[in-house]
């Protein structure tokens, strides 16, 4: 297998400290070469592979290579690397994205959390699955339930479904299930997402699945060494269980957010892939069906929204989300849907974006779910 790296100087040594060492580096281009070649001889690498990133186009175009390698720190420079690529014109079946391979918070916490339901599995009676609006906004002290929110940043309903298999196997009492679902979550596949795939390694290193990725898991597998595999991925992590990601806060909107609130809903009424919702729909339908076979009642929840941006989702969308729903629920009775758009009790200062909750916010709506759900 060969391979060219794109990253930052200050993520290389990080990288290669994951990667097969037998795999054939073509390139490794980065913003500091001078700090690169210093950082490669603690792996035995030659200078010659060093590029400088104003290369980029020429090793893409004229390298002989499997796969980019994409090894970053999450940021604005990020985006502008991703950019690039798209640009260029890379095949995506040829691109790897590896953010943040140094923060256990991204690549261990799926496991330690996982792990410390499978040494608790009969202290909860409440589990969520959902995305980052449910890792944001869900307060779990304020629900009247023990809750385990297995809820992540982009997770898709076909993660969803994988974890809440995996955690019935275990002895539990689960008398609820809270499935948090956006608008544009039956159009939403992690693993078709150029610049979200770099999530897909956590569930990786857990399930060993990377369900619609173009690269098998076979390939994927051979890109690192297998101490990495195999349990050198669980950085040191001190995990909260009310903030396992690391991503509440207290902020409200920023000028930014306030900025970027448009394109952020043009970015959602853009998604539309039937495929996908087909498929989606076929997962949840066999979520509830295995809620149903575990005596569970599922609870399907829309998060807020910021009600003074409502008005810029799409109608197409909102109404096929709605009318999906409803498809959904005429085949399970026991499945209830809590729509937290229309809560009255959320204002401007609950937000941090305009569709994320700030800590407030999320004390607040998890009051009110858990009156919605549980009656108190």
């Amino acid at each position: 297998m060969k391979i060219c790296i794109v990253a930052f100087s200050n993520h290389l040594e990080c990288c290669l400290s994951a990667l097969n060492p037998n795999v054939d580096i073509a390139a490794i281009i980065v913003d500091n070469p001078k700090a690169a070649k210093l950082i490669i001889k603690k792996f035995n690498l030659s200078e010659d592979v060093v590029q400088p990133y104003f290369n980029l186009e020429e090793c893409v175009k004229n390298l002989d290579y499997d796969y980019i390698v994409v090894s970053l720190r999450w940021s604005m420079f990020s985006e502008t690397v991703i950019n690039d690529l798209k640009a260029l014109n890379l095949p995506r079946n040829k691109f790897v994205n590896l953010w943040d391979l140094d923060k256990p918070e991204h690549v261990s916490a799926l496991t330690v959390l996982m792990n410390f339901y499978t040494q608790n599995s009969t202290a909860f009676n409440t589990f969520i699955t959902g995305n980052s609006q449910f890792v944001y906004g869900i307060d779990i002290n304020q629900l009247s339930m023990p809750t385990i929110n297995f809820s992540r940043g982009s997770q898709d309903l076909y993660y969803d479904y994988l974890i809440a298999k995996k955690i019935l196997q275990q002895e539990n009492i689960f008398d609820y299930a809270i499935i948090g679902l956006s608008l544009y979550s039956f159009n939403w596949d992690v693993s078709q997402s150029f610049q979200e795939n770099w999530r897909l390694l956590q569930w990786y290193l857990y399930f060993r699945d990377l369900h619609n990725y173009w690269i098998n898991v076979e390939n994927y597998t051979q890109l690192f060494n297998e101490k990495f595999i195999n349990g050198g991925f669980l950085l040191s992590l001190e995990v909260d269980f009310n903030d396992v990601y690391k991503e509440k806060n207290s902020r409200k909107m920023s000028i930014f957010e306030r900025l970027n609130t448009k394109k952020v809903f043009d970015r959602w009424n853009k998604k539309y892939f039937p495929k996908t919702v087909e498929e989606n729909k076929a997962i949840l339908n066999n979520y509830l069906k295995l809620c149903e076979e575990n005596k569970i009642e599922p609870v399907i929840v829309l998060p807020p929204i910021m009600k003074e941006c409502q008005h810029l989702i799409l109608k197409d969308r909102s109404d096929e989300f709605y009318s999906t729903i409803n498809e959904i629920l005429k085949n399970h009775s026991s499945a209830k849907f809590v729509d937290a758009t229309i809560f009255d009790d959320l204002i401007e200062d609950d937000f941090c974006d305009c569709y994320h909750l700030n800590k407030n916010g999320a004390e607040k709506f998890s009051q009110m779910l858990s009156q919605q759900i549980f009656g108190y």
